[in-house]
């Protein structure tokens, strides 16, 4: 999300209609096969999501771990907590990959790859999407290692998260202190290196802290590729949320249904060096409606000076204050909704004075079975004066996609994206010629082991 702007120009590479109306059909060709293989299982599988275990190589699988379980598990970068658990290769094979959340080491990660094909132009698309941001090139986008000693929430007890993260994507979001590279289409960094410590201190649920880097607590969407609906992200996401900073987290379960956070942090996507002139601040309420987590309410704000990296080099402000509201709502175990909306401010930009920003965005995702998913998008973003984007203008995309498993820790994630901007804001990165409209088809391959 705070994307650098050396990106290579890559010359367009096809004829744009033909290729777009090639994509499409080979889209559509692909997402008939997918649900025609598995609609003979439908009620079948629809079933099984109702019992409370499925089978595992690693045995039975509840569908349902306790609050302080699920929410102190330090799973990549976002807070969204899927009901059918991701199975790795290790998951298979015995090794205590992600599943053996009570092994005293985990150690997994993934491979994820995919294709785009854009409506614009080839090359490095503007604005959007990401992190699939060339269009007729093969990304590379994720390769990651983690290695993590889980907490125990019921006892004393401390913990650490090391995750060596490569890739396209790790190039997209270099940060201070990152390791950085000048090739747009590979970097690697640590995306997360913590410490961790549970205090059953005040009340049952305890306390956690944090120190070192670790993935921020805004925002549903997750940049990492086992943690996302989608192949493609928000523009709340890459315009208005903060990354993976270094700090000290800290999170008191005050009951099981409320949690209290604060995080003081040295600014956006840091890895342990300062961004702006003084440390930020970032807190949150979240509430759940009952135990098991049908209904969650979460508020958060952040401020301070870098809290939210610019992505238009010139729209640095003195302060950043972002608020953001989410409502995650699980209607049966097979179908989920998000409404999530935000509110941004950055005073001090020279020229444009302060920078304003607001967004909304929901998010439906339904399990049609136990291989196929699909999910929906929409969203809406205001950047008022162009500090975000740089382009004064509204924004509007709406992406619908599948996540196809054949096999448990294979998905294959094709999806259908279309943006419109009020003002002309598509095309090449570094092309004065742009287009209100873009259309974008992906498929995304995602490994996991």
């Amino acid at each position: 999300m705070k994307p650098s702007r050396k990106d290579s120009v890559y010359p367009p590479t096809c004829d744009r209609p033909c290729c777009t109306i090639t994509s499409v059909f080979a889209a559509l060709a692909f997402w008939v096969i997918c649900l025609t293989s598995n609609t003979v299982l439908l009620s079948q599988q629809v079933t099984d999501f109702q019992t409370q275990t499925f089978d595992s190589p690693v045995g039975r699988i509840p569908s349902q771990d306790s609050c302080f379980q699920r929410l102190a598990n330090p799973f990549e970068d976002g807070p969204a907590q899927a009901v059918r658990k991701d199975v790795g290769l290790f998951d298979f094979i015995g090794f205590p990959g992600r599943l053996e959340t009570s092994a005293p080491l985990q150690i997994y990660g993934w491979l994820d790859a995919g294709y785009t094909s854009a409506s614009t132009v080839a090359g490095r698309l503007a604005v959007a999407p990401v992190p699939n941001r060339y269009a007729d090139n093969v990304l590379f986008n994720q390769a990651a290692v983690v290695v993590s000693k889980p907490l125990k929430t019921d006892e004393l007890s401390w913990g650490f998260y090391g995750q060596l993260f490569a890739g396209s994507d790790a190039s997209f979001l270099q940060g201070p202190g990152d390791i950085h590279s000048s090739n747009p289409l590979f970097g690697m960094t640590i995306r997360q290196l913590n410490t961790s410590i549970h205090l059953p201190l005040l009340t049952t649920g305890g306390i956690d802290v944090v120190f070192g880097r670790q993935g921020t607590w805004m925002g549903y969407e997750s940049y990492m590729a086992p943690n996302r609906p989608l192949y493609s992200l928000s523009y709340q996401w890459n315009f208005a949320e903060d990354g993976s900073d270094t700090g000290v987290w800290t999170t008191w379960h005050a009951t099981s249904q409320l949690d209290l956070r604060y995080a003081m942090t040295l600014g956006s996507n840091t890895f342990f060096e300062l961004r702006g002139s003084a440390p930020c601040h970032l807190t949150q309420v979240v509430y759940r409606l009952d135990d098991e987590l049908q209904t969650v309410l979460t508020g958060s704000w952040i401020i301070g000076n870098g809290a939210i990296g610019n992505v238009v080099p010139y729209a640095t402000g003195r302060l950043d204050s972002v608020v953001e509201l989410r409502a995650v709502q699980q209607y049966t175990k097979n179908w989920k909704q998000v409404v999530q909306a935000n509110l941004g401010i950055a005073p001090g930009i020279d020229v444009i004075g302060t920078g304003k920003w607001y967004g909304v965005l929901g998010l439906t995702e339904y399990s049609i079975n136990r291989s196929v998913d699909a999910n929906f998008r929409y969203e809406w973003f205001d950047d008022v004066n162009g500090s975000r984007t740089g382009i004064a203008t509204t924004f509007n995309a709406m992406t619908v996609g599948l996540n196809y498993r054949p096999k448990d820790w294979i998905s294959l994630r094709p999806e259908i994206r279309g943006d419109l901007a009020d003002r002309p804001a598509y095309g090449h990165l570094d092309s004065i010629h742009r287009q209100r409209e873009q259309l974008t088809l992906a498929l995304e391959c995602l490994v996991r082991f």
